[in-house]
C-alpha cells in the first residue's frame, strides 16, 4: 500500500515512522553485503507480533538463501540491539519474487515495456483494476496500455498494489 503523508493516520504514520528508522538501520547493512533493498513492509499488530518482511537482490535481480541467511542474521543483531519495533516481531528477509510489488517511482521505471497489474485506490477511466503494459513514468505520473487496447493515465498516489505479472509458459516435453 503506498502511503500518502497527508492522509495518514495516527497508527499509519507511527507504522510510518518506524519504517523510516528500520530503513535508515536496514540499508547500510544491505549495501555492505553488495545487495538492494527493493522493499521493507512493516505488517500486523506491533502490540500482539508484528511481522516485518525485508525484500532484497543484487543489482543483476538475482539473490540467494545464503545472502538471505546472512542478511537475516546480521539484522537480527541489530534489530535487537537498536528495538525499533515495539514488541515482538517476526522477521523474514527474503527475494521480492518474480510478481514483484512496484511502489517507487525507481520500480516503475526499471520495468517500463512489462506487463503489471494495477488495483487503483478509486477508478480512473472507469477502472479500478488494470492490467497491462507499463509506457512510461513521467514524475508521478504512470501510463499504461491496456490488454484491451487503451491507454489509462494516473497519479502514483492512486496506487493501492502494483505487482509485475509473470507469464509462464510450458513449451517443452512432457
Amino acid at each position: 500500500m503506498f502511503l500518502n503523508p497527508e492522509t495518514l493516520t495516527q497508527t499509519e504514520s507511527r507504522t510510518s515512522n518506524s519504517v523510516d528508522r528500520i530503513r535508515t538501520l536496514v540499508e547500510p547493512l544491505v549495501q555492505e553485503l553488495g545487495l538492494e533493498l527493493w522493499d521493507l513492509v512493516l505488517s500486523g499488530d506491533p502490540s500482539s507480533s508484528a511481522r516485518l518482511s525485508i525484500f532484497v537482490e543484487r543489482a543483476d535481480g538475482t539473490v540467494d538463501l545464503a545472502d538471505c541467511a546472512v542478511l537475516s542474521k546480521k539484522l537480527s543483531v541489530i534489530l535487537d540491539v537498536e528495538d525499533p519495533i515495539a514488541g515482538a516481531f517476526h522477521l523474514e528477509v527474503s527475494s521480492p519474487g518474480l510478481g514483484r510489488t512496484l511502489r517507487t517511482n525507481e520500480h516503475f521505471e526499471r520495468f517500463i515495456g512489462s506487463r503489471v497489474k494495477i488495483r487503483l485506490s478509486e477508478p480512473v477511466d472507469g477502472r479500478r483494476n488494470v492490467v497491462g503494459v507499463l509506457e512510461s513514468v513521467h514524475g508521478d505520473e504512470i501510463t499504461m496500455d491496456t490488454e484491451d487496447g487503451s491507454s489509462i493515465t494516473f497519479q502514483q498516489q492512486q496506487i493501492r498494489r502494483a505487482n509485475l505479472v509473470v507469464d509462464i509458459s510450458f513449451t517443452g516435453k512432457r
